[in-house]
């Protein structure tokens, strides 16, 4: 139950987090309306709600031993599929995942048309096209796993060779993990943040001296 609530859960942050991004890139006052200052967590209280739905009023699902992944048939009567079928996920599955999918594919764009209109070499330009490969990488795993995650409804209903079960399950595995080593290898920023708060990389310490109605500022770049 707590599986299935937070996978669900996960797709409409997912598909919060993309909006948001998109948002601040093509419409920044709508944005800003939706997710300044603590409207971020009454957006993220939307999702919440989402994932308790299926925890409380769906079909669970069990991780069969068999075949190596989740499935709502725990497996242990014949021709009972259509008993344990769970259509919120089936429409999880299909429509949020793909409309996420679809929202990095319009992200891109929009982003890709930014960076017609910044200056080669610039600092502004490398920035946004380490955001735009990023996110061109994230949006490529995460449609791939969007079909798999196809074969996750459809293999609770029709009978699908084994080797194509565990590469979904793999699959599914990736579109979870691969964001977060991709962050990790291509955006600095966050992997330098993530080292400090590890305390395994010292916050650097620039002192500059500027005289300013006789007092001396010591500034610190984090």
């Amino acid at each position: 139950m707590a599986g299935l609530g937070l996978w669900c859960c996960s797709c409409i942050i997912a598909m919060s987090l993309v909006t948001n991004r998109l948002l601040d890139l093509i419409c920044p006052s709508v944005g800003a309306f939706f997710f300044d200052g603590n409207r971020t967590f009454l957006v993220l209280t939307l999702p919440v709600i989402y994932g308790l739905y299926f925890v409380f009023f769906t079909t669970p699902i069990a991780f069969s031993s068999k075949y190596l992944t989740w499935f709502f048939d725990p497996l242990i009567f014949e021709g009972k599929q259509s008993e344990y079928s769970n259509f919120p996920h089936f429409f999880n599955n299909i429509m949020v995942v793909a409309f996420t999918c679809c929202l990095y594919m319009v992200f891109c764009c929009a982003l890709g048309t930014k960076l017609k209109n910044v200056d080669a070499g610039s600092a502004a330009q490398k920035t946004s096209t380490q955001i735009f490969f990023q996110s061109a990488m994230i949006c490529a795993v995460n449609q791939v796993a969007s079909v798999i995650y196809i074969l996750y409804v459809s293999m609770n209903f029709i009978d699908v060779p084994f080797w194509l079960i565990v590469l979904g399950h793999v699959l599914w595995e990736l579109g979870h993990g691969a964001p977060a080593f991709i962050y990790m290898n291509f955006n600095r920023t966050l992997r330098n943040g993530i080292l400090r708060k590890l305390g395994l990389k010292k916050s650097k310490v620039n002192t500059s001296t500027a005289h300013h109605s006789g007092r001396t500022n010591v500034s610190i770049a984090h």
